[in-house]
């Protein structure tokens, strides 16, 4: 029974051969720096959010001290067998993952035909970011450019 997922990399690649340890390396490399792109995502997100609003900052603060103490060694301390009881900071990490993006990256596309952008409809002065003055009435997407689209606020 695997204990993790090296574990049950290793025991594939024993019993049925199914991957090459080429693709154990880099299917670990992949999992390692995904999960650590998205935790430093969600984390930033926290933070930006805790800086936008000291009153939730407050609050989250006297429930974790009302747990734990003023001053508490975090070193020593289970916060995981505490969590539970942290409604406040639960609600606060389920409502970052709910509107946070954490892979803002959309499908990519590529534009068919000329598209024509209006500024009322893109809110933003076109002629800015285009780098075009003479592009006053919106912003054209030329035919065949790649197209990123962003889902992030």
């Amino acid at each position: 029974d695997p204990q993790s997922y090296i574990d049950f990399l290793l025991k594939e690649a024993e019993e049925n051969k199914s991957m090459t340890l080429s693709e154990m390396q880099s299917d670990l490399a992949l999992m390692f720096n995904a999960g650590q792109d998205t935790t430093a995502s969600s984390l930033e997100f926290c933070y930006a959010y805790l800086c936008k609003y000291p009153e939730l900052q407050s609050r989250i603060r006297q429930e974790l001290q009302g747990q734990f103490g003023a001053n508490p060694d975090f070193n020593n301390i289970d916060i995981m067998s505490k969590y539970t009881d942290l409604h406040l900071l639960r609600a606060f990490f389920h409502e970052i993952l709910r509107i946070s993006s954490i892979v803002p990256v959309g499908v990519l596309r590529h534009a068919g035909d000329d598209i024509e952008i209006p500024p009322e409809i893109v809110n933003i002065r076109c002629n800015e970011w285009s780098g075009n003055g003479n592009n006053k009435n919106g912003y054209v997407i030329p035919k065949g450019a790649t197209i990123v689209y962003l889902s992030d606020k």
